[in-house]
């Protein structure tokens, strides 16, 4: 009877490493959690920028142990689980930006894994506004992208979908699926 329970301990515990490695997500023998960052969620940077910028910025280094340049154009972040969840709480709050924006009324994600993301901006001061444009759009799809990788979706399968409508009207101004080849222009 011993012996089932083992086998039954065993069997578990690779059931969650397979699950762990199909999402992205391991733990070290450390116990630290490991994290791939796609290249297309570093805000158009590269690997190598991306990962000096971590060695001189003191307030990132409080959010991760540590980060890895990867052979194949992405980056291991090195977490705790506390770590981890700050990181993701982050993530999910920047998107909601503070609302002290001229444009953007209102950010609504319409599910928990940030896949489709709904915003209210009066179109009139938006059509003008280049920062807030790349906010709605750039930035906004970043976090989502992240948020999704950090909660354990693989590196090369996240997504999202950004519906910007006029407050007042409820008109679709745009509709924008990502990643694409094209998200880190400046609108």
């Amino acid at each position: 009877m011993k012996t089932k329970g083992i086998i039954t301990c065993i069997v578990a515990v690779l059931a969650v490493a397979i699950i762990l490695l199909r999402i992205g997500q391991i733990k070290n023998e450390d116990g630290l959690i490991e994290v791939v960052i796609p290249v297309n969620l570093l805000g158009g940077e590269t690997t190598e920028k991306f990962y000096h910028g971590y060695l001189t910025d003191f307030e990132y280094q409080k959010l991760v142990t540590d980060v890895r340049v990867n052979d194949e154009d992405s980056i291991t972040l090195v977490l705790t689980t506390d770590q981890l969840t700050e990181y993701k709480q982050n993530m999910y709050n920047y998107g909601m930006f503070d609302g002290n924006n001229d444009s953007i009324k209102n950010v609504t994600y319409e599910n928990k894994l940030l896949t489709r993301i709904t915003v209210l901006v009066h179109s009139d001061k938006y059509e003008h506004n280049v920062f807030e444009k790349t906010m709605c759009n750039s930035v906004l799809a970043a976090y989502a992208g992240m948020y999704q990788v950090l909660s354990g979706i693989p590196p090369d399968e996240w997504s999202t979908t950004i519906t910007i409508k006029d407050d007042d009207t409820d008109e679709i101004i745009s509709v924008t699926e990502f990643p694409n080849d094209d998200m880190y222009r400046v609108y």
